[in-house]
């Protein structure tokens, strides 16, 4: 009991933290057009439900002037016909009004719902690299897609169409009571409460059930999406059937969600039926009985039906929206829980904008590791000079493009510094540090967009010339010529319609483009033919000429000409110094060095 008990509590307390988290969107942060289109909602919902309410008793006064036929009406001061057309009318506006109010207060809910998803993805883009390679990116994909029409149905209907059914029965017993006796009202009033709490109740459940949808629906597009993502792969190894029959169990597992989801739903809804049918007959029966003995008149008869026909196709419509709501509800949470995760880099109260003179880097005793268990760097120094080139070298697994992510504050360092020009990287802003870097990474993923628009990415405001010299300096231009769509050429999917070559061609021009004041090279020709590679090497020595340049390779060749060269093994530094002392050292690098020249 205790535990159901904590179990509504918590989603008591979650369905108004919702609410408190939706209302800076709703309101807030909305012009001051948008805010006068949702006042005017509200009032035109006042004025529905005076109309709704009103219908009923009009549809009374027409019967009665019909069947009694007197001069005027006993209510108001009209003939029949005046009766008849303000009945008309009434029901005419209540319809209008009701439809003018969706209008005013649509475009409040879609900017709602769009700042809502706008925020959530500049969170995202936040959060730190470690988060990103933990979470697969179909599954965060439907939190979004689901939160965005979630949080547009929770202002659209619950506010708009659940609120005003409500007050419209609590106005309606309280006609019912002040016109004829106390049992119509109660008899309305009790309907009215016993449905709530059995749909709050009710929908609890079918909220779990739909949880239970909603995870499996995540994790089978989650699955999906990373196969699709990896199509070559699923064709180098002919795995599609595996891939189907893994699809087939995440989709059999989705299905039985969606079938106990649907069976909860009609359970649900069977109830709630029941109650609205049982009312609709008690009421009538007890309004003819009234009629029959003579307590009552048609007139009066026709009132109360009125009333409770009225309220029979929203209070069907109602058990809906709660169950809907409250699942909204649940979706919305999701992705509350997203805006929950912690921001992990993020810039310090003071941060100053990052002053770089001659571009030193100052690696202080570097310790790292992307897990409590997992080593990656023990207590690693050296300094980058400015306006030389700097190479590190070693095994994979050594380090050496961790130390570029740990330069860009994609991760916290767990000891140690990092200084540029006498400047802790944790003390200036993540803006200025990562606006001061360029680089080219070791896995280039492209957008899918144009050429053009994945080179100028760092700087879409740069001039046609600058486009074409770094287009050009990147060996790009024959490339370029020979697409029949030159620049506008769609690169796919991450680039897939590219050779690995192709994307890091337009990695390093996209590189510098930007014009950064610290060039990070991280294996950037690995995977281009060796003509090619000495072409955009030779532009790349005078390119960062004078300019800080850290190179990671695993070539040795292609960093003979660095000024110190950095090398790492097991993740500390075991020796450094250029090509020539290395090599007279006969130490590791020689060994390095050895094993690469006699390679075939």
């Amino acid at each position: 009991m205790t535990s159901q008990q904590d179990e509504k509590n918590i989603s008591i307390s979650s369905g108004i933290n919702v609410i408190k988290f939706m209302w800076p969107y709703v309101w807030r942060r909305q012009t001051c057009y948008r805010k006068f289109q949702f006042s005017l909602s509200m009032l035109l919902i006042v004025a529905t439900i005076f109309l709704n309410v009103s219908v009923p008793f009009l549809l009374k006064q027409v019967v009665q002037v019909l069947t009694d036929k007197p001069d005027l009406s006993p209510i108001l001061s009209l003939t029949p016909i005046g009766v008849v057309l303000c009945y008309a009318l009434f029901w005419g506006l209540a319809r209008l009004i009701d439809r003018l109010r969706a209008a005013a207060s649509f475009p409040v809910a879609i900017i709602a719902a769009q700042n809502f998803c706008l925020d959530l993805l500049a969170h995202l883009h936040h959060l730190s690299t470690r988060f990103h390679k933990d979470r697969k990116t179909g599954s965060i994909l439907n939190i979004i897609d689901r939160s965005k029409m979630a949080f547009l149905d929770l202002i659209g209907h619950s506010t708009l169409l659940l609120v005003p059914v409500v007050i419209e029965i609590l106005i309606a017993v309280a006609i019912l009571t002040y016109l004829y006796d106390y049992s119509f009202g109660l008899i309305l009033l009790n309907m009215l409460i016993l449905y709530v709490i059995l749909s709050y109740y009710v929908s609890g459940w079918t909220a779990k059930c739909r949880k239970i949808q909603n995870k499996m629906d995540s994790a089978a597009n989650a699955y999906i999406v990373d196969s699709l993502l990896n199509a070559e792969t699923v064709k180098y190894f002919d795995t599609a059937k595996y891939e189907e029959n893994i699809a087939k169990d995440k989709l059999l597992q989705k299905e039985i969600a969606d079938q106990r989801s649907l069976v909860a739903d009609a359970q649900a809804s069977l109830l709630q039926h029941t109650i609205v049918g049982l009312t609709l007959f008690i009421m009538t029966f007890y309004a003819g009985y009234k009629v029959v003995y003579g307590s009552m008149h048609v007139e009066d008869f026709v009132l109360v039906n009125g009333y409770v026909l009225m309220f029979m196709f929203p209070l069907q419509m109602l058990g809906y929206h709660i169950r809907e709501t409250r699942d909204n509800f649940t979706v919305v949470e999701n992705a509350i829980e997203l805006f929950s995760e912690a921001v992990e880099i993020q810039d310090r109260p003071g941060a100053k904008i990052l002053q770089i003179s001659s571009g030193e880097i100052d690696f202080k005793d570097i310790y790292f590791g992307y897990t409590e268990d997992r080593l990656i760097l023990n207590h690693v120094s050296f300094i980058a000079c400015p306006g030389k080139t700097t190479a590190i070298v070693g095994a994979s697994g050594s380090g050496k493009s961790t130390l570029s992510r740990l330069l860009f504050r994609l991760y916290e360092l767990k000891e140690g510094d990092i200084l540029i020009d006498g400047q802790s990287i944790k003390s200036v802003t993540k803006d200025s540090l990562r606006n001061s870097i360029g680089i080219v990474p070791q896995d280039t993923i492209l957008f899918n967009d144009t050429l053009r628009n994945n080179i100028v990415y760092g700087k879409p405001d740069c001039s046609e010339k600058a486009l074409l010299d770094v287009i050009k300096k990147s060996q790009l231009v024959d490339f370029v010529s020979k697409l029949p769509d030159g620049l506008q050429t769609k690169v796919g999917e991450r680039g897939l319609k590219l050779s690995g070559g192709e994307k890091q061609r337009i990695a390093i021009a996209r590189m510098l483009l930007k014009m950064p004041s610290i060039l990070v090279f991280d294996e950037a020709t690995s995977a281009l033919d060796i003509q090619t590679e000495r072409e955009i090497q030779a532009n790349l020595t005078k390119i960062s000429k004078g300019i800080t340049t850290i190179i990671i390779a695993h070539r040795l060749s292609t960093i003979k000409h660095a000024d110190n060269i950095i090398v790492l093994k097991q993740g500390e530094v075991v020796e450094m110094g250029n090509h020539q002392e290395l090599i007279g050292m006969r130490g590791y690098y020689s060994e390095l060095w050895n094993k690469q020249v006699m390679e075939p």
